[in-house]
């Protein structure tokens, strides 16, 4: 279902900017590892007579950290075609119809799209594709914000008609 390799015309969002995000998500992961399971231990294990100061710290930078994991587990890149959307979050490949899709938003400040999608649980519903920054020349070719929308409103249109 997911054809990605026939045209890089169709790319939508920063392969670059997900492996960035996925590196620092590894890292989130290991601090947040490193201040939260200290918590866990009593303070006689740690030789630590008083701690309820770093207990504190700890606490709030742990929650701080699963912010920021939570965060970036919306990021996502694929690509578009006249089915869907077919997106890597991770490891595998997944494919959303245009009929799954419930709304597609831009963020120009933080140069994003957002595709939220129906029928998924509420870690994996909402899609956030970082687009590229084009400093110098050409960049890729990738479809826009308003490209991947007239995509997602010819196919309603269609879907309307053909019922």
């Amino acid at each position: 279902m997911c054809n990605h390799s026939v045209s890089n015309n169709n790319r939508v969002g920063s392969r670059s900017a997900w492996i960035i995000t996925r590196a620092m998500e590894a890292v989130v992961f290991l601090a947040l590892v490193l201040f939260v399971v200290p918590l866990l231990f009593p303070p006689s294990v740690l030789h630590m007579e008083d701690r309820s100061l770093s207990l504190a710290l700890s606490a709030i930078l742990g929650a701080l950290l699963f912010a920021a994991f939570a965060q970036a587990h919306q990021v996502v890149w694929g690509f578009a075609d006249e089915t869907g959307i077919c997106y890597k979050r991770y490891f595998g490949w997944k494919h959303a119809s245009w009929g799954q899709v419930e709304s597609i938003t831009r963020r120009p400040i933080w140069n994003t799209i957002h595709v939220n999608l129906q029928g998924y649980d509420l870690l994996n519903r909402h899609l956030m594709f970082i687009t590229d920054r084009i400093v110098l020349g050409a960049g890729p070719s990738t479809v826009s914000f308003e490209g991947l929308r007239g995509m997602w409103v010819r196919a309603q249109h269609s879907q309307a008609n053909s019922s």
